[in-house]
């Protein structure tokens, strides 16, 4: 993805996906960075990493607020990083014409999009797995040269003897999950 400050980027899913896309969309220096989850922890933690905006649909109007924030006209750039049909389809709605769609959400269920819109807005559509030996690589690098970035998701820090009893189960809680639970292998 090219970046540039003039341009607007949504990420539809504030946990570890997205939120590393927020540090990486930030350190190629992209303009306005909204997010998007119905998780209000998860959207501090969105702010905290330089989130231009957030936003709960549970709250409020979806549609509503990313027309107000882009002047109507939607972003350049929508990332769906859920994995859920409708989230996927939301993207639609939430990209500017000519725009592009990258869904990195691992949806294991068929989804019916309305091409015709999709056509005649010129709106691309592309996914991204990220599984090969250089992109890992890559990422290590990028994490290496500054680590603090991506503290704000690391909820909890736990001793090995405690993961299957604390940490499985608090990545599991539907209420409150955490963001990543990392463990501590020297007690």
């Amino acid at each position: 993805v090219k970046a540039s400050t003039d341009q607007a980027a949504i990420i539809l899913g504030a946990g570890a996906i997205g939120l590393c896309l927020l540090a990486e969309l930030k350190r190629r220096g992209l303009g306005k960075i909204y997010v998007i989850d119905l998780n209000d922890e998860r959207l501090k933690t969105a702010e905290e990493m330089g989130a231009t905006a957030t936003i709960n649909p549970g709250i409020e109007s979806l549609e509503k607020k990313v027309n107000e924030l882009t002047s109507g006209t939607g972003a350049e750039l929508v990332f769906e990083c859920v994995g859920i049909p409708d989230t996927i389809k939301e993207t639609v709605n939430l990209v500017r014409q000519g725009g592009s769609v990258v869904v990195l959400g691992i949806c294991e269920i068929p989804v019916d999009l309305f091409f015709l819109g999709l056509v005649t807005r010129e709106i691309q559509i592309r996914t991204s797995y990220g599984s090969t030996a250089d992109e890992f690589r890559e990422a290590l690098s990028i994490i290496a040269a500054d680590p603090g970035a991506l503290e704000p998701l690391v909820n909890k820090v736990i001793n090995l003897e405690r993961l299957v009893e604390e940490g499985f189960n608090s990545l599991l809680d539907k209420c409150c999950p955490d963001i990543k639970v990392l463990v501590k292998m020297n007690s």
